[in-house]
């Protein structure tokens, strides 16, 4: 029941309760940002190696002797990410703090690195600096930079034009694959080319594979490694098709399989693939395909069978759009933001396990018409090269059939090289 509390006593419990607020806070806690100030901070990036934080910390009344620094490169919305490192001192009224991260383990460039400093004195006083942020930057190029509201390009030692020209293609990719997923992205894209691989992989370290671009999703962030403006038009699709895919499905992302993933982002690629269906189908035909359960992880997308992955993860999303619809694909994702498992969201949307769409798939795959291409190991100028060759022969004149056979013999002339497979989303 309430009751109505008379104006004077209203009055009175107001000046008791902001008395008993000023009483129970400590003298240490009232005067511990007066008693101990810090510096401007200072940092030095040592581009791809490490970070190194400074700070300089006073205290007016005891000797500053414990002092932690808290990070993490995901930006100050992932409070949750942080790294706590005790920062050893000898007890000073003043001290220059320093810490040095080792970049080399993870930390991809343009991170927004969020950062914090706390201190305490001998007499009990601690201080904590406001949350700073540090875009880390790769400082071994001058980079120049052209943008809009839905992209925005960097690149290095090329002219206006090729900015343009890439700010051209992401901008038809977003344009394109907004329409497929039926959505917009709240911020821009941004996409940073660089001019080799061996430029690219000064940071990204890459092991066992070699990929063309890679993708932060969560980040609207895109790597690419090349200045073949044809070859970025399937390289910044692909990983934009990530982007999109992680907006679509949101914190659901990690409950879907990995060849679900990979495969419609190929699949949004603007090339023909018709090269990947018959390389796919001759591994088919040696017994070495991969089933669609152990492609639900990453693992076979980073070993020795990432060609296979990729493939076969491409010609599980062509048959679903082929048999079903492309709309089917949207009914997939829409199960699984559902929270349904993915036995139970192919059954929602195919009326089928994935066992069972699987033996459909491999049975549509067995018996799929496509060009005929040279065996072996499938590359991306591989399938330009006999595709135009194609197009040139069903012309019927002479000329054409010349060029296809020149197009032939420098095929079966040129080394044969693994497709660069993009990387798979963080």
């Amino acid at each position: 029941m309430f009751k109505r509390i008379s104006t004077g006593l209203a009055r009175v419990l107001a000046i008791v309760f902001a008395l008993s607020l000023f009483v129970c806070l400590t003298p240490g806690t009232v005067k511990a940002q007066d008693a101990i100030t810090f510096g401007e901070p200072v940092i030095i990036n040592n581009f791809p190696d490490s970070l190194t934080f400074q700070i300089t910390v006073e205290s007016t009344s005891g000797e500053i002797n414990k002092a932690e620094f808290i990070f993490n490169e995901y930006g100050v919305e992932y409070p949750d990410s942080n790294r706590l490192r005790i920062i050893e001192v000898e007890p000073a009224q003043e001290i220059t703090l320093e810490y040095t991260w080792d970049t080399t383990t993870g930390i991809y460039p343009w991170s927004s690195v969020a950062y914090s400093w706390q201190a305490r004195d001998s007499l009990g006083n601690f201080a904590q600096t406001e949350i700073e942020t540090f875009i880390y930057e790769d400082t071994r190029f001058t980079w120049q930079r052209l943008e809009d509201d839905r992209a925005e390009v960097w690149w290095h030692d090329n002219d206006s034009s090729f900015g343009n020209q890439v700010l051209a293609i992401a901008n038809t990719a977003i344009e394109e694959q907004g329409a497929f997923f039926q959505l917009e992205l709240e911020e821009p894209i941004q996409a940073i080319i660089y001019n080799s691989y061996d430029e690219y992989n000064a940071w990204a370290r890459e092991d066992a594979h070699r990929s063309s671009g890679m993708a932060y999703a969560g980040h609207n962030l895109i790597f690419a490694n090349t200045q073949n403006t044809t070859a970025l038009e399937e390289i910044l699709s692909h990983e934009i098709g990530h982007i999109y895919f992680h907006y679509y499905l949101g914190d659901k992302v990690y409950d879907v399989p990995v060849w679900l993933n990979e495969g419609i982002a190929q699949y949004l690629e603007p090339v023909n693939h018709s090269y990947v269906i018959s390389w796919t189908q001759s591994q088919m035909q040696d017994d070495a395909w991969l089933s669609l359960f152990v492609l639900g992880s990453n693992h076979y997308f980073y070993g020795e069978d990432r060609q296979l992955s990729y493939a076969e993860a491409y010609c599980a999303v062509l048959y679903m759009t082929e048999t079903y619809g492309e709309q089917s694909i949207l009914d997939l994702l829409d199960a699984y933001k559902e929270g349904k498992s993915t036995d139970k969201a192919f059954e929602a949307v195919f009326g089928l396990t994935l066992s069972e769409f699987e033996a459909e798939w491999l049975v549509w795959l067995q018996n799929k018409q496509v060009l005929e291409y040279p065996s072996g190991e499938y590359s991306l100028p591989w399938a330009k090269l006999a595709v135009g060759g194609a197009l040139l022969l069903s012309m019927g004149c002479g000329i054409s059939i010349f060029s296809f056979a020149l197009g032939l013999f420098l095929i079966f002339r040129q080394k044969k090289l693994p497709k660069n497979d993009p990387a798979e989303m963080n």
